[in-house]
C-alpha cells in the first residue's frame, strides 16, 4: 500500500498544525500521574488495584466484573484519554468543535465532521445502547464512570487541554460504541473510492484495459458501466474521499495484517501457538493498542484492547486465545441516485419519485459561529454529495447524487459477543460470542487456539448479499434491481476447525475457494501470505523464537520474480548506469532479497518500483493519480501486468512511440540511481534501505521547535511493503521513506508455557509523555526484542511501577 496510505502521515502535521499557537504552555502543564496509594470515596461495591507491571501495562484486580470496568475505565483514561477523545470526536462529527475550521494539504477539516455527521454514528450508538443486553450495558456504564472519574480526579492537568483552553467533556456510554463504528469504516472505506475511480476508469479506456486493474473479476460483474456520468471529475467527490482517508486512516484498527497458529503436531512445545501483528497506523501516538490484563468476577484475560472501546482485538484468557486480521470485507456501496429536476427533495426509485428524508445538522466551529446545513437521505443512505457541495437546502443540482450505504448494525450485541469471548473456555463458546460480535461494523479474520491444541478460522462480520453478487461497480439507485438482500448467515461464513495441514494462517487474503457462492470481496493481498504459507510449510516443528524470526521477516517475496524482469529488461543497454544496477540487483539476490538496513538493493528496488508505478499509470490518470484510491488501484495493476512487456499501461499515451515494459523499467531505474545519487552520493555503498526509511516516533507536537520532549526518536526502518515485517511507508523527500503502518503492536501465545505471551510495542502504554511508561518498549520493538506479560500476580507485581488501590 506505497501510496494508499500517503495521509496517514497527515495526523502528525495535523497535531503540529493544531497545536502551534499553544507552543508558549508546551511542557509547562504536568498530568495528574497518580498510579501508586489509596483513594477512597470511589463508587465501587469492593476495593480494586491498579498494578502497572514494570512495562507500564496495568493489571486490573477486582472482586467483581462491575468493578472491574469501572477501574479500568479509569486505567485507560489514565493513559489515554485524548486519543479516546480524538476517536470520538472523529466518529461524532466533533473534530472542528476543538480544532476550529482548518485546512490541511487543502483538506478541510470541516468535511470530515460533515462527512460522519452524515453517516449518523451518534444516533446509531444511541440506539445500540439503548437495545443493549443488560449486562453489556451495566459493564459499559461502569467502564464510562471510571473514565469521567479519572476526568474528575484530574481536573485541569491534562496538558493538551490547557492548550486547547477548553476542558474534557465527560465520557458517555454511547461514545465506545462511536468509536467501534469508526474502527469498523476504517476497514471498508477503501471500496468507496474503488468503485469511484473504477467507475470512471472504467468508462474512459474500457473494459480490456480497465480489468487489469483488479485483482480479480467475476465473469458475472458488467463490463459496460451505463448511466454513470463520473468520467469527468468530480472535485467535492474526491476532496471527501481524501478527507474521509484520512480521519479513518486516524482510526484505522485493521488496515493490514498477519495472524498464524500452529497445532501441537506442528509445535516443538507440543502446544498450540498463536501470534499476530496487526498493521495500524504508526499516528496517532502512543501506539493504537491499550495492552491490559483483566483479572476479577468472570474475567482473566490480558491482550490487545481497542481505546476507547473497552473489548479486546486480541487475547490470551489461559483457556484460549484469539488473533485478528482484517478481512477485506466490501461492507460498503455506492449508489448513484437520479434526482427530480424541478424537486430537488426527491429522488427516483421504481418508477416513482419519493422524497428524501431530510436532517439539519449544526457543527460548532472553535472561534467561529456554529456551522448549519442539511442532508438528504435515500432508502439507500446519506446524500454524500451533500457533504461536499451544496451547505443548505435546497439543493439545486439537476441530475445525480451519491448515497452511501453501509451495514446496519446490533451494537448491543455486537459489545456483549465480545464480553463473551473474552470468557469462553472452548471453540464452541467463543463462536456463540463470535457470532453477535459479527452483528457490529468490523469484519475480521479470526483465528483460534486453546489450551487442548484445537485451532480454528472464522471469518466474522456483516457481509451484505447483493442480487447481482458484486460489488465493484457503482449501483443504479433508482431501478431497484441492485440492492443488497440480506446478510450472510453466520453460520454460512468461510470457517475451518482443526485442519489437516496442522496451521492457519491469514494475511488479508482471500479465505474461501472458487466456488464459494457469496460476494465478500475483491481487495486481497498476496504477498505477505505467500511467504508465511512458504515458511510454515518449511518445517516441520516451531518454537516460540521461530514465530518471532517470523514476525521479523524481511524477506521481498515479489522481489523474486520482479527483480528478473528488471534484469531482463535493464541488461543489454549498453549503459554503465544500468550495469550498476544489475550487479546490485544480482548481489541482493544472493542475500535472499532480505530489506535490512544495511540493503543497499532494497533501496534501489524500492525506488524503481515508485517509478514504475508513476511512469506506467500517470500519463492515463492524469489528475486523477493523486487522488484519494488511484494508488491503491494501480498497486493491484502492477502484479497484473508485469508479466506482460506488450501490456497496454506501460505505452505512455502523450507520446507518439508505443512504450513497452522495457522502456518504462529502463526509465524508472535510471530515475532511481539518479535520485539515491543525489540524496548519498555516487557511492552506493551509502544507499542503505536504513538510511533511506526511518521511523518517527513523535507525538503531535515533537514536530515543533524546542519540543524534544515529545520525540521518542528517529530510527531506521527495515522491511518494506509487502514484506511479514510490514514497512508500509510513504516518501517525503529529505525525510525519506516513512514508516506510517506497520505492526505497532505483536504478540505470540505458547500454550505450553501457561500465564505468558510475548509481546512487543512501538511505544509505552501511555500518551504522557512524562509518565514514564510513553516511550518505554520503543528500543526493544526497534531491536526486535520481546518482552514477556505475565498474568501470575507473583509475577507482574515484581518490580512494578506502582498499585493503586481505590476502595468504597
Amino acid at each position: 500500500m506505497r501510496g494508499k496510505i500517503i495521509v496517514v502521515f497527515l495526523t502528525l502535521i495535523f497535531g503540529g498544525c493544531a497545536l502551534v499557537n499553544f507552543q508558549p504552555t508546551l511542557g509547562t502543564i504536568k498530568r495528574t500521574e497518580w498510579i501508586d496509594g489509596k483513594g477512597s470515596g470511589y463508587p465501587l461495591k469492593q476495593g480494586v488495584e491498579i498494578v502497572r507491571d514494570k512495562y507500564g501495562v496495568p493489571h486490573i484486580r477486582a472482586k467483581n466484573d462491575k468493578d472491574l470496568f469501572f477501574a479500568l475505565g479509569y486505567a485507560m483514561a489514565q493513559d489515554r484519554f485524548f486519543q479516546m477523545d480524538i476517536f470520538r470526536r472523529a466518529g461524532r462529527g466533533e473534530i472542528c468543535d476543538l480544532f476550529g475550521r482548518i485546512k490541511i494539504w487543502k483538506i478541510d477539516m470541516l468535511i470530515m465532521d460533515k462527512v460522519f455527521r452524515a453517516l449518523n454514528y451518534r444516533d446509531r450508538a444511541e440506539r445500540g445502547y439503548a437495545d443493549m443486553p443488560a449486562e453489556g450495558k451495566e459493564l459499559l456504564d461502569a467502564f464510562t464512570a471510571g473514565v469521567n472519574r479519572y476526568l474528575a480526579d484530574a481536573g485541569d492537568t491534562i496538558p493538551q487541554y490547557h492548550f486547547f483552553k477548553t476542558k474534557p467533556g465527560l465520557w458517555r456510554p454511547e461514545d465506545s460504541l462511536v468509536c467501534a463504528e469508526l474502527f469498523g469504516l476504517s476497514m471498508s472505506y477503501g471500496q468507496l473510492g474503488t468503485e469511484y475511480y473504477y467507475a470512471r476508469i472504467l468508462r474512459a479506456y474500457g473494459y480490456e484495459k480497465a480489468k487489469y486493474l483488479l485483482p480479480t473479476y467475476p465473469e458475472s460483474a458488467p463490463v459496460v458501466v451505463e448511466d454513470l456520468p463520473v468520467v469527468k471529475a468530480n472535485d467535492g467527490i474526491e476532496n471527501l474521499l481524501l478527507s474521509l482517508k484520512w480521519v479513518l486512516n486516524l482510526g484505522g484498527a485493521g488496515l493490514g495484517s498477519n495472524n498464524w497458529v500452529v497445532g501441537p503436531e506442528k509445535s516443538e512445545s507440543g502446544s498450540a501457538i498463536i501470534s499476530n501483528d496487526p498493521h495500524v497506523p504508526v499516528y496517532p501516538f502512543p501506539t493504537y493498542w491499550y495492552l491490559c490484563h483483566l483479572d476479577g468476577g468472570s474475567f482473566n484475560i490480558a491482550g490487545m484492547m481497542f481505546p476507547g472501546l473497552p473489548a479486546f482485538g486480541a487475547a490470551y484468557n489461559g483457556d484460549i486465545a484469539w488473533a485478528l486480521t482484517n478481512a477485506s470485507i466490501d461492507h460498503i456501496d455506492l449508489f448513484l441516485e437520479k434526482v427530480n429536476a424541478e424537486n430537488p427533495r426527491q429522488y427516483l426509485y421504481k418508477g416513482e419519485w419519493k422524497d428524501f428524508s431530510i436532517r439539519k445538522e449544526l457543527i460548532s466551529l472553535r472561534g467561529q459561529k456554529p456551522f448549519e446545513f442539511s442532508i438528504r437521505e435515500s432508502i439507500h443512505g446519506p446524500v454524500i454529495d451533500d457533504t461536499v457541495l451544496g451547505q443548505n437546502l435546497p439543493i439545486t443540482d439537476p441530475g445525480q447524487v451519491f448515497t452511501l450505504k453501509t451495514v446496519d448494525v446490533e451494537l448491543g450485541k455486537f459489545f456483549q459477543g465480545y464480553l463473551d469471548m473474552a470468557r469462553a473456555k472452548n471453540w464452541e463458546e467463543f463462536q456463540a460470542g463470535l457470532k453477535n460480535m459479527s452483528l457490529g461494523p468490523v469484519a475480521w479474520n479470526h483465528l483460534f487456539a486453546d489450551k487442548n491444541g484445537n485451532i480454528g478460522y472464522w471469518l466474522s462480520g456483516r457481509v451484505p448479499r447483493r442480487a447481482d453478487n458484486q460489488g465493484y461497480i457503482i449501483r443504479k439507485g433508482w431501478t431497484g434491481e441492485q440492492e443488497w438482500t440480506g446478510y450472510i448467515p453466520f453460520e454460512e461464513l468461510p470457517h475451518i476447525y482443526n485442519p489437516r495441514q496442522n496451521y492457519l494462517a491469514t494475511a488479508n487474503n482471500r479465505n474461501f475457494p472458487d466456488n464459494y457462492p457469496y460476494y465478500l470481496g475483491m481487495e486481497y493481498f498476496v504477498e505477505r501470505i505467500s511467504r508465511i504459507d512458504e515458511v510454515l510449510r518449511s518445517k516441520q516443528k516451531f518454537s516460540v523464537a521461530d514465530m518471532e524470526k517470523l514476525q521479523l521477516d524481511t524477506t521481498v517475496f515479489f522481489a523474486r520474480t520482479y527483480v528478473r524482469i528488471i534484469i531482463e529488461d535493464i541488461s543489454g543497454a549498453n549503459d554503465e548506469k544500468l550495469e550498476l544496477a544489475v550487479r546490485i540487483l544480482r548481489d541482493w539476490e544472493k542475500q535472499g532479497f532480505q530489506a535490512r538496513i544495511d540493503s543497499i538493493g532494497a533501496s534501489l528496488y524500492e525506488e524503481i518500483l515508485n517509478n514504475l508505478d508513476a511512469l506506467t499509470f500517470k500519463d492515463e490518470f492524469k489528475r486523477m493519480y493523486t487522488g484519494a484510491s488511484l494508488f491503491s488501484i494501480s498497486m493491484f495493476a502492477i502484479p497484473n501486468i508485469i508479466s506482460d512487456p506488450d501490456n497496454p499501461w506501460f505505452d505512455n499515451v502523450d507520446t507518439s512511440e508505443r512504450e513497452t515494459r522495457r522502456d518504462i523499467i529502463r526509465a524508472s531505474t535510471l530515475k532511481a540511481l539518479k535520485d539515491l545519487e543525489k540524496r548519498f552520493g555516487k557511492n552506493p555503498e551509502n544507499w542503505q534501505w536504513g538510511k533511506l526509511s526511518y521511523s518517527y516516533f513523535y507525538t503531535p507536537m515533537g514536530i515543533l521547535p524546542g519540543a524534544k520532549l515529545h520525540r521518542i526518536g528517529k530510527f531506521p526502518r527495515e522491511g518494506r511493503s509487502g514484506t511479514v515485517n510490514a514497512n508500509e511507508g510513504i516518501s517525503l523527500g529529505p525525510l525519506g521513506h516513512i514508516f506510517v503502518v506497520g505492526p505497532t503492536t505483536r504478540m505470540i501465545v505458547d500454550f505450553s508455557d501457561p500465564g505468558h505471551f510475548h509481546f512487543t510495542a512501538t511505544t509505552g502504554n501511555s500518551e504522557n509523555i512524562q509518565s514514564g511508561r510513553c516511550g518505554n518498549l520503543t528500543e526493544n520493538w526497534v531491536k526486535g526484542i520481546y518482552q514477556t506479560l505475565s498474568i501470575q500476580p507473583e509475577e507482574y507485581e515484581k518490580d512494578a511501577m506502582g498499585t493503586l488501590l481505590l476502595t468504597p
